[in-house]
């Protein structure tokens, strides 16, 4: 899944570990421990203009609604408000990197 957040004046090198726990935290907000409880993985992202970075989440296929949703739900990073876009969601890395050109 590619995402696309509002967070801030970060580069990507110094916020990445505050990502995924963003990421994990929205999941377990949307859907509590027990059904938010699998693992999304943040494994890259670049900064953007004007604060947003765009990131790739790893998360088994059968995850994918449930992460889509939280982070569609999500307002905060960390203590900022935000907002997630989601840019496209595919079964491989290579199918990603096709439909999100």
């Amino acid at each position: 899944m590619v995402g696309e957040g509002t967070i801030g004046d970060g580069t990507w090198e110094s916020i990445r570990d505050d990502v995924e726990t963003s990421v994990r935290d929205a999941v377990r907000r949307a859907h509590g421990v027990i059904d938010g409880g699998f693992e999304a993985t943040v494994i890259g992202g670049d900064g953007g203009a004007r604060g947003t970075m765009t990131f790739v989440v790893r998360v088994e296929h059968e995850y994918r609604r449930r992460l889509w949703s939280a982070l569609t739900m999500a307002t905060t990073f960390g203590e900022r408000s935000c907002a997630y876009d989601v840019l496209g969601m595919e079964e491989s890395l290579s199918a990603l990197a096709e439909t999100t050109r």
